[in-house]
């Protein structure tokens, strides 16, 4: 029952954080929306935001798969994906913009520089990549214990 109200949570606070940006009825949408040229609003990464919230609804998910009566091999293969899956999108998330703000604060030169979303959401699949590579190879041994 709580991973039904986490999942729901996520979509919640997905929809409104992507309603949000085209249609600004809410009063923090309306000043996100008038404010959206200062550097601290863009530096916050609302694109990122999403990608946490994705990871999170992947891990809710892996929760649901424990509850299946019926177990079987499928069972533990999806359970074991959602799980690696889901920890690695909201993780990388995290760790693209933590990466962010270590690069600017131990800038030496003081030289300007730009770290874009895009270029965080090449290290999210990066990290995604490796994931995708290294679960066949676990899940096996996984589910071969359980």
């Amino acid at each position: 029952m709580l991973a039904v109200i986490g999942f729901l949570f996520s979509l919640g606070l997905l929809i409104y954080t992507t309603a949000a940006r085209n249609t600004p009825v809410i009063k923090y949408a309306l000043l996100l929306y008038k404010y959206c040229f200062l550097s601290f609003i863009r530096a916050s990464s609302p694109n990122l935001l999403v990608i946490f919230l994705i990871g999170s609804m992947f891990l809710y998910s892996s929760i649901w798969t424990w509850t299946l009566t019926n177990v079987t091999a499928q069972a533990c293969y999806l359970q074991s994906w959602l799980l690696s899956f889901g920890f690695t999108i909201m993780f990388s998330a995290l760790f693209a913009k933590s990466w962010r703000v270590y690069k600017l604060s131990t800038n030496k030169s003081l030289r300007i520089f730009k770290i874009s979303d895009t270029q965080l959401v090449i290290i999210i699949l990066c990290l995604l990549a490796g994931d995708v590579v290294s679960t066949p190879i676990i899940v096996p041994f996984i589910t071969a214990v359980l």
